[in-house]
Formats: structure tokens, C-alpha cells, sequence
């Protein structure tokens, strides 16, 4: 297909502003593998929260039934528009300041991902043949019995004693989704000298998501656990600011990264326990680091070596839990440090 890309830059009087934009084309073609692989088999994740026709609802207890994946070679390639448009002010007036600002516009179709187990198994126990995964589940074998009825999940269910062992599935790729975001993100970098002190640099940057949307359901604001679809965790906005002290031979800093606070959409309203409620905590983190450069009038031996020291996460927050996540530590290790505080020491020698 054809992936155009114009862009505009515009300078008003000068160099101090600058008038950018951009819009542009893309696409991905799906993988050889996706397209024509081989057939793997194995298990589907525990069917957490599938309803079954008589009203019981499956737990964290419940076991897992058996998956294939195979390719699929109708899959098209995901294609996408870009737009994004901002200014660059750079006063002469203020030397050592510069200001970013800038409007993104994202939209993407034929989107490819597999439907969750759990939806194709829902589905097809509560509508049966007429389910449009009818065909994806069979029972007591992958070429097994086919479905003709609602229920027949269920009824596998306790006719193997409470197991989904005799549950087979048939999943694969497809062409299903699309989403759409668009938001402001904000640059600010100052340095500036200090007489007596030093040279100081303060730098902040962060961004704010107007609305971020798959096929029409707006996400921001929230986690879940189609980390595929959408990120998994899409908070409102994030901030990041640096200051950093340079005297001499010695470089001090310090960065502080907030995510605020965020609504777990799988999680059960009334669900008080703090690790699984729908409230996902805010997160800030802080790091510390303080380096030395030595030069040749130090040491002809140090000339080049430089020492650095620092503590990430140093008031140990703890990733924000979030029964949605998709990772073993029941949180999105994506989008938060999955790490408490690390202290680290590096050096390096240039000769």
C-alpha cells in the first residue's frame, strides 16, 4: 500500500519559533508465522469470571482447557494514520530555555489480535450453535464433538468432575480491532548557570490523553488485562522533571516520574481488598544519581574514568496492584517499575 508522509515547518521571523506538522501513512504486515506457521497446542489461561447457564460463575480455582493456535492466512496488514502538529520556542532572550508543545492524532484499523478464550468460551456457552465461535469449540478432542447447543461447556464441566479437560479450543489471529487516540504532550528544558554554584539543568516533559479508544470504548483513565488491544494500563496524563547540578568535575541529579491513579475496569465494584479493588493506586517514583568525571589534571592513570552512583526508586514504592494485570505479579510491570529501590554503582573508562 501506499505510506505517504508530509510534513511542514514554519518559522514565523526566526529561528526562536517554530511552527511544526506532520501527517503521514503506515502499515504492518503480518508475520510469515502468523501467516503460515505451524500449529502449536497447549492450555488456555483459567476461564476467570465464565458464566455458565445455570448462574455458577468460575473462580480462581478453576483449571484450564486445552488450546490450539494456528496460523491464519487471510490476516491483512494493520494500517495507520498519523497527524501531529506543535510549536518549538527557543527565546534568545532566555538562553538555554527551550519549550515543546504538540497536538498527536492516532488512528488504527485492522488491528490484529486473537479473542480472549474466555470470550469464545462465553459465548459459545451461552448461545451454542449459533454462537459465531460455535466452530472454534469442540469437546473430548480438537476434531471432536461440535457444538450444538448452549450449555455444552457446562455440561463438560461436570462430566469431568469439575475440570475444563474436556474443553478443546481452536484460536488464531485476526484482522478485529480498531483505535483511535489523540492528546497534548509538553516538553520544558532550561539550563542556566549559577554563579558560585554551578550549572544548573531542569527539564520537564509529560502528556495528556484527550480520549484513547478501541472500536468506540474509550480507555483512558483505566487498566485491563487486553494489554494487546490497548496498552493495558492508559492513565489521564504523565509527568516526568529532572534537575540536574553540575560543578566542576561533579554531576548531581535527581528525577521524579508520576502516573496518577487509575480505575481496574475487571475488577468487581464491591471488592474491598486493596490489592483487588477497582481503585489502582498512584505511583511515583524518585531517583537519585551523583557522578564524577576525572581529567587529566587529576590523574594522567583516571584521565577518561567516570564514577557514577545512584539509587532508583529510592523511597521504595511498591507497584500499584491491579487484579486486571496480566503478569504474574498482579500488576502491569509494563507501565510501573516492577523493581522496590536498587542501588547501583558504574564506571567507565574512555582511552
Amino acid at each position: 500500500p501506499l505510506v505517504p508522509k508530509v510534513t511542514l515547518r514554519w518559522l514565523p521571523q526566526n529561528d526562536e519559533f517554530t511552527v511544526r506538522a506532520a501527517f503521514s501513512k503506515s502499515f504492518s504486515a503480518a508475520s510469515l508465522y502468523s501467516l503460515f506457521g505451524p500449529a502449536g497446542a497447549g492450555f488456555s489461561e483459567q476461564p476467570i469470571g465464565l458464566k455458565f447457564i445455570d448462574g455458577r460463575v468460575m473462580n480462581e480455582y478453576v483449571d484450564q482447557a486445552f488450546l490450539r493456535l494456528v496460523p491464519n492466512s487471510r490476516l491483512k496488514p494493520e494500517t495507520a494514520k498519523n497527524f501531529n502538529v506543535g510549536f518549538v520556542y527557543s527565546p534568545k532572550a532566555i538562553k538555554g530555555l527551550n519549550v515543546e508543545v504538540g497536538y498527536f492524532s492516532i488512528k488504527e484499523d485492522q488491528i490484529a489480535g486473537r479473542v480472549s478464550n474466555v470470550t469464545i468460551l462465553q459465548d459459545v456457552e451461552t448461545n451454542g450453535a449459533a454462537s459465531e465461535y460455535a466452530g472454534r469449540v469442540r469437546i473430548n478432542g480438537f476434531n471432536g464433538q461440535t457444538i450444538t447447543a448452549p450449555g455444552q461447556i457446562s455440561g463438560a464441566f461436570d462430566a469431568a468432575g469439575g475440570s475444563m479437560t474436556r474443553v478443546f479450543i481452536t484460536n488464531f489471529a485476526q484482522n478485529f480491532r480498531s483505535a483511535s487516540q489523540d492528546g497534548i504532550d509538553a516538553a520544558i528544558d532550561y539550563t542556566f548557570a549559577v554563579q558560585s554554584v554551578g550549572t544548573v539543568n531542569v527539564s520537564a516533559n509529560g502528556f495528556w490523553n484527550r480520549r484513547f479508544e478501541v472500536d468506540g470504548e474509550e480507555y483512558v483513565g483505566t487498566t485491563n488485562g487486553r494489554a494487546s488491544l490497548n496498552g493495558g494500563t492508559i492513565p489521564r496524563w504523565r509527568g516526568n522533571l529532572r534537575a540536574e547540578l553540575t560543578r566542576g568535575n561533579v554531576l548531581g541529579g535527581v528525577v521524579v516520574d508520576h502516573i496518577p491513579s487509575v480505575t481496574d475496569t475487571i475488577a468487581s465494584a464491591g471488592q474491598t481488598d486493596v490489592t483487588r479493588d477497582r481503585y489502582v493506586e498512584s505511583y511515583t517514583s524518585v531517583d537519585v544519581y551523583f557522578s564524577y568525571s576525572f581529567k587529566a589534571r587529576d590523574s594522567h592513570f583516571f584521565d577518561g574514568l567516570s564514577v557514577r552512583v545512584g539509587a532508583n526508586n529510592v523511597l521504595d514504592e511498591h507497584v500499584p496492584m491491579a487484579a486486571a494485570s496480566w503478569t504474574e505479579a498482579s500488576a502491569d510491570t509494563g507501565t510501573y517499575s516492577a523493581y522496590g529501590r536498587v542501588l547501583y554503582v558504574n564506571a567507565s573508562y574512555k582511552f
